[in-house]
């Protein structure tokens, strides 16, 4: 008989259906044996994909199959409000309905310590300072693995015989760098963990990095963000701190840093010389959260992190955690929990949203998705600017997300603009600027609430969010063809 969790697997391969749809199917008891009908009456996106004939068999027989493996793998598979489940990541908004861990995760309190690949000499001591200090006071250090502060953060978690978290932007079969596949080894047997939302199996692509920069915030009761650029990585784990929040620290510059012009130390050098509504303006934040944002100054502040750390883990969730934006369905507590580690592999692509949409715009996107599915090379210097550039494009159509909130037209307008006026030679960042739109801006999970939540019929407006992408699409065109390839290395955070 099908149990509980493979059912929920299998849901997780239909097209279309994502964390929200999977935790509305969870809160139903008895899913396991339910047949199409009464499982697509839970939603209608499930009821669209199991429309295709074969459909559900073809998911039951893949989450079966990753089962079978799922012994082999050593990943376990934890699922949303479920046993296991880290408490302060499910009360997120946008928190992963799957959870991929090898290794222990932490009961004590945890930290992020994050910042940019390239810091400054400072900001690395700093950064082993900070996670050295809390990781010997019991607290678990979460970070990205990345070089830089990241890699700084875990090993003096290590050396000072803590605990430490490395969250990742791709499946657990694989590590990136790959240089740091000796520290990945070293955080699993000194008990601490590795951490994706993504299926065992999964590819880099630059997307995933941005997507998996909130988890490090949803992990931890506060975020240390040594260093950084405005437009570095490092900032979508920050503003994710704020949304949810939680406490934002950042260290205070030198005046040998203020000095000078490394984009490392942008970030605290506009905090300590910027007025409120730029601070404002940089985190994307309303003013009263301000408050949350604090610079450390020395050693003595660590005292007042570690009484945040202590009272905060006293507080009941809905005080820790953010009330705006966070779902309002009742979250069940007795899933059922996995009796051995699950990982499954990719599912199917999230098809096209529904509307006009045309068999060449399909196929297009087909294409780009496979080619999507390549996964990075980390010493390819120009895979590492398309994440930079990436990473700068998902900050700009940010700041149309108002203009976004439309019905399901509007993408498929969208779509049409997009292929017609941006031109696409099937690079990493183009395939990636692609899906944000086509699948609803689906690779940030804010875009997505906004979409389901305010959706209008709204023919007029639609059209007008088209323009506006095709406007963006041009504009982004035309700043990449400026682009220098051969200038210095890129340092996402």
């Amino acid at each position: 008989m099908t149990d509980r969790l493979t059912t929920l697997i299998a849901l997780g391969w239909l097209p279309g259906v994502g964390a929200a749809t999977l935790r509305k199917a969870a809160a139903h008891d008895g899913i396991e044996s339910m047949g199409a009908a009464d499982l697509g009456a839970i939603d209608p996106r499930i009821s669209r994909a199991l429309a295709e004939a074969g459909a559900w068999d073809a998911a039951m027989r893949a989450a079966e199959s990753d089962r079978e493996q799922a012994i082999k793998a050593g990943v376990q598979l934890f699922t949303h409000g479920g046993p296991g489940y880290p408490a302060l990541l499910g009360m997120a908004a946008d928190a992963p309905f799957f959870l991929y861990v090898k290794g222990t995760l932490p009961l004590q309190n945890t930290l992020a310590v994050i910042g940019t690949r390239a810091p400054t000499p400072r900001g690395s001591v700093v950064a082993s300072k900070i996670a050295g200090h809390f990781a010997s006071s019991g607290v678990s250090i979460v970070s990205g693995l990345a070089v830089g502060i990241d890699a700084a953060a875990h090993v003096a978690a290590l050396e000072a015989g803590g605990h430490t978290v490395a969250v990742l932007g791709h499946g657990l079969q694989t590590i990136y760098p790959r240089e740091h596949a000796a520290l990945a080894e070293r955080i699993l047997d000194q008990g601490g963990a590795l951490v994706s939302e993504y299926p065992f199996g999964t590819p880099l692509v630059p997307r995933r990095l941005f997507e998996r920069d909130r988890i490090q915030a949803g992990l931890s009761q506060a975020v240390v963000m040594v260093q950084s650029k405005p437009d570095g990585g490092s900032m979508h784990t920050a503003k994710a701190a704020l949304r949810y929040g939680r406490r934002l620290y950042v260290p205070a510059p030198l005046a040998a840093d203020l000095a000078g012009d490394n984009p490392a130390v942008e970030v605290p050098r506009m905090l300590s010389q910027g007025s409120p509504s730029d601070i404002c303006e940089l985190f994307r934040c309303e003013a009263e959260r301000l408050a949350e944002i604090q610079t450390i100054f020395g050693r003595e502040d660590y005292v007042k992190i570690s009484q945040y750390l202590q009272d905060s883990a006293q507080l009941p969730a809905a005080n820790v955690l953010p009330t705006q934006g966070q779902e309002t369905d009742t979250m069940r507590n007795d899933r059922t929990p996995a009796q051995e580690p699950v990982w499954i592999n990719p599912g199917p692509t999230t098809p096209l949203r529904t509307g006009p949409q045309s068999a060449e715009i399909e196929a297009k996107v087909a294409e780009l998705q496979a080619q999507a599915a390549q996964e990075h090379d980390e010493d390819d210097l120009d895979a590492l600017k398309e994440i930079d550039q990436f990473n700068d494009s998902i900050i700009k159509l940010e700041k149309i997300s108002d203009q976004m909130r439309r019905d399901n037209s509007a993408y498929a307008l969208a779509n049409k603009h997009l292929v017609q006026y941006y031109g696409f030679t099937g690079s990493p960042l183009e395939q990636d600027m692609l899906q944000v739109i086509l699948d609803g801006m689906d690779a940030s999970p804010v875009y997505r609430r906004t979409v389901e939540e305010e959706a209008s019929d709204n023919l007029e407006l639609a059209l007008q969010a088209a323009a506006v992408v095709r406007d963006r699409a041009i504009l982004a065109k035309e700043e990449r063809k400026e682009l220098d390839l051969q200038s210095a290395s890129p340092s996402y955070p």
